[in-house]
This record gives C-alpha cells, sequence and structure tokens, in this order.
C-alpha cells in the first residue's frame, strides 16, 4: 500500500527483504527532494541560506512535530545533529559530583556508555533493571525505586530498545507527576516517537523528551530534537553561539545569555540537510493522509502476522518473543536465543537468506515499517521454511 513512497530503495534491495525499520529505516523518495532545495539553497543563497534556515526551515520543523504531538509551544523544540549531543547538554546543567541519577539497564548505548563513565568520575548511579514489559507493573517499581533511592534526575526511554517493551503514555505521565517537582526527569523517546499517536501536551509540561528523524520519523541522520518544559530554567554548561543568535548584537561578557525557550539547548553550526528531509516527508505524508494512526494499524497487521507465523516455524522453535502486549509495544519483535552463538547462526541464516535485521548480544531484532507489506511477511517465513 505505501511501496510507492520508497521506490529507490526498494529497487536497490532488490530481493532483499528489509526488517530493520527500528536500526536502519529506508528514506521515502521524497527525502531527495528535500536534498535537492538544501543543495540549491546553499548554492544560491551562500551565506543568506542561514536566515531562511531559522526563519522558514527550523520553524516549520518545530511545528510539523508541534501538531503531530499535540505540543503546546513550537518553541519547545530545539534540534541538533544528534540525540547524545542533546542529553549531554542536558546534563551539562548540573554538578554531575553531587548528583544522583536513576536511569535503567535498557538505555541506548550511547546514553548507557555517557553515564557509565560519568559513574567513573563519581556521579552516584543506580541502573535500575528492566524484567518484563507490563506498563502499569513498570510504573509502580520505577515510583518505588524513585522513593528508595532518592535521585535527583531521572533518565528512562518509554519504549526499551533492547526489549521493546513499551511504557504506555498514561502510565509515563502517572509516573512523571507523582514525582517531587525538583526532580528532573529526560525521557527518550527514539523508539516511541512517530511510531503511534500520542499526545505530549502534557508530559512535556513535567519532562525534557528527545528524539530523532533515523527511525520512524524517515528523515534519516541529523535530525534529533530535544522537547522542553515551558517553564525551563536550566542553564547548560555545554553551550554554543546558536543559543545566543536571538542576542548576538547585544551581547554581554558579564554573564552568559540563555533564552527563554528550548533554544537555550542549541549547539554550534551544524548541517541541516536533516531538517530539509524531515520537512519534505511529512509534508507529503499530510498531504497524502498518512497518519500515524495508519502507520501503526499497519504495523500491527505487520506484527500479528510475524507472530502467528513463529508459532509453525522450527526457526523460532528454541527462541523467546519478549512481548508483554502486542498493542503496547515497539515497531520491532525482539526474539532471544539461549546464547549469543545461537543468535549469531540464526542471524547468519538470515544473512544468507537475504533478509536483513540487526543482532543485538543472543537478540535478533526484527523491525516493521510502511514500506513492507504482508505478502513481505509471507516471503520471510517461505524463505526460512
Amino acid at each position: 500500500m505505501y511501496k510507492e513512497y520508497f521506490t529507490h530503495s526498494l529497487k536497490n534491495l532488490d530481493k532483499t527483504l528489509a526488517f530493520q525499520a527500528h536500526s536502519h529505516h529506508l528514506w521515502p523518495d521524497i527525502a531527495y527532494e528535500g536534498m535537492k532545495e538544501y543543495w540549491k539553497d546553499s548554492t544560491t543563497l551562500i551565506d543568506k541560506k542561514w536566515n531562511k534556515i531559522f526563519n522558514e526551515v527550523i520553524p516549520k520543523s518545530q511545528n510539523i512535530l508541534k501538531n503531530l504531538f499535540h505540543l503546546e509551544d513550537p518553541n519547545q523544540i530545539v534540534f541538533a545533529p544528534n540525540s547524545h549531543e542533546l542529553s549531554y547538554r542536558f546534563l551539562s546543567s548540573f554538578d554531575l559530583k553531587n548528583l544522583k541519577i536513576l536511569t535503567t539497564d535498557s538505555e541506548f548505548y550511547s546514553l548507557d556508555r555517557q553515564l557509565r563513565r560519568f559513574h567513573e568520575e563519581g556521579t552516584e548511579i543506580n541502573f535500575f533493571k528492566i524484567t518484563h514489559g507490563n506498563s502499569y507493573k513498570l510504573k509502580e517499581s520505577l515510583l518505588k525505586e524513585v522513593e528508595d533511592f532518592k535521585p535527583d534526575i531521572i533518565i528512562l526511554s518509554q519504549c526499551f530498545f533492547n526489549s521493546g517493551f513499551f511504557l504506555k503514555i498514561t502510565d509515563l505521565e502517572s509516573l512523571c507527576f507523582s514525582i517531587d517537582p525538583d526532580v528532573k526527569i529526560l525521557i527518550d523517546g527514539y523508539h516511541s516517537l512517530f511510531t503511534r499517536p500520542m499526545s505530549l501536551y502534557h508530559l512535556a509540561q513535567r519532562a525534557y523528551i528527545t528524539g530523532g528523524g533515523y527511525k520512524y520519523a524517515m528523515a534519516g541522520e541529523g535530525a534529533c530534537f530535544l522537547i522542553t518544559p515551558t517553564d525551563c530554567n536550566l542553564r547548560p554548561k555545554n553551550t554554543g553561539w546558536m543559543a545566543e543568535i536571538q542576542n548576538l548584537s547585544n551581547m554581554k561578557q558579564d554573564k552568559v545569555f540563555y533564552p527563554q525557550d528550548a533554544s537555550k539547548f542549541s549547539g554550534s553550526t551544524f548541517e541541516p540537510s536533516g531538517l530539509y528531509r524531515l520537512n519534505a516527508v511529512w509534508d507529503l505524508f499530510i498531504k497524502k493522509g498518512i497518519t500515524l494512526e495508519k502507520i501503526h494499524k499497519h504495523v500491527l497487521e505487520l506484527q500479528n502476522t510475524f507472530l502467528e507465523k513463529t508459532k509453525k516455524s522450527l526457526f523460532f522453535k528454541n527462541a523467546t518473543l519478549l512481548l508483554n502486549d502486542r498493542n503496547n509495544h515497539a515497531h520491532f519483535i525482539a526474539v532471544k536465543f539461549i546464547d549469543e552463538k545461537e543468535a549469531s547462526e540464526a542471524f547468519e541464516k538470515l544473512t544468507n537468506l537475504n533478509i536483513l535485521i540487526d543482532k543485538r548480544k543472543n537478540i535478533l531484532r526484527f523491525g516493521f515499517s510502511i514500506y513492507q507489506s504482508l505478502e513481505d511477511v509471507e516471503e520471510m517465513f517461505q524463505r526460512l521454511s
């Protein structure tokens, strides 16, 4: 149904089946138009391209996200090349040596690595273990951990990258608003945002939320973002000249200026083609009526077919599907094998059959998106039989 929007990528894949949307999402054809627009602006507007970027491109991207996630104000959103930069800039607002951070053992590699490095330097960090995918029970367990540990900052994913377990937005809101308002909260939304209809209006009044374009936003690299509460008063030590762009002609040397909106988390000069692609992709999808609701419905149909077929497939005989609730799960299915050796053998078989997925230790992840069809799922199991 949606393959017509991905003809270039699908043509180059030929007979290869791409089931790694959670890891390396295919680019829609329209993304090329965004790249061409950026090249044209760079070669015709020259230095003045930045006027267009700040006055047209960035505001357009902000408004697309504001409307998709029902935010109060587009100026709650700031962009950066990657979410690690934004998370680090958020954390630079605090004295890391006198800080208690509650996080989980299931955060993505960059954030996990950064927190472990801070831990080496003396930051007190509690890595809460994620053992199941029941959203309500997970929320209650985290609240108990907050009560016992008494953190200054909480950092966790809404959707965990290594299992697909997913905190419902209602449970996430309940968690955040049940905690002392002095405790700062950072939510990694990379694997949850753009996968289904979701209002962040209330959550974004309490928590900081990161996301990006590389996966389900279908914009490729370089289009990550941070959503901040409207009353944010942090002053990140990691800061760049773009945070002062509103005040460049009036710069004072006695105290560093910070704007009142999310742009206080801006860095320095960046390569903005990702925002051009983001705008091109979602302009088209909005025009064609390709909503987050339709995207999620399509993916659920693919996943339900996949799950039914795993029951009769010998390939999955000795594997465990990490799944708690079909309707409240990632857009990928994580399959856990007995050990890394078995997972590697299974991964090699899939690779030899021209089926693209990805592997994390003893877990294989099968990702789904709108450029796949039910026939693609059928074909995968035909090859595995």
